[in-house]
């Protein structure tokens, strides 16, 4: 038997989110917990990432922390002694806040290569692959964040993210 999993609507518009949230809680189940992230902290249209934070938080809780996503890799009774993948690694500081915007720009870029591409700010580690990956890093302004690739263009990889984060307006 599968752990529920939580669903987070994420919107620019509180009112737009709320409205969604009453009608799929209309029509679905009250097994699966539904959260919502919208607009700012002072009412104004936008997202925070504060609040998308907080929701993924909620969720999960909701959903007694569904861990199916987070599995680790099943060790190898073998040590590997292939080569490590070529790679490149490049940091930028922030200078405003990672909103919903230029974490939309980072996942399509991402999604132009087929590198492994990671992200890393504070201690964590996402695939920058969708924008709710990219938002759940919780990077705001003065924050570094490291982009690492490998395998086939790397250098092309780290040097595309890391021009949409230099460039965040």
């Amino acid at each position: 038997m599968s752990t529920p999993v939580g669903i987070v609507l994420v919107s620019h518009s509180a009112e737009l989110a709320a409205g969604l949230r009453l009608l799929v809680g209309q029509i679905g189940s009250d097994a699966v917990p539904l959260v919502t992230a919208a607009g700012t902290h002072d009412g104004r249209i936008g997202t925070s990432c504060d609040r998308v934070l907080n929701a993924l938080d909620d969720a999960d809780r909701g959903s007694r922390r569904c861990e199916s996503s987070r599995q680790r890799p099943a060790m190898s009774a073998s040590p590997d002694t292939s080569p490590a993948p070529a790679g490149h690694e490049a940091a930028v500081v922030l200078s405003v806040d990672l909103h919903a915007r230029p974490a939309g720009r980072l996942a399509r870029a991402a999604g132009q290569f087929s590198s492994t591409i990671e992200l890393g700010s504070k201690g964590r580690t996402i695939n920058p692959a969708t924008v709710l990956g990219v938002m759940g890093l919780g990077v705001t302004a003065g924050s570094t964040v490291t982009v690492r690739a490998t395998g086939p263009e790397p250098h092309d990889a780290v040097a595309t993210l890391t021009d949409v984060l230099a460039n965040v307006e």
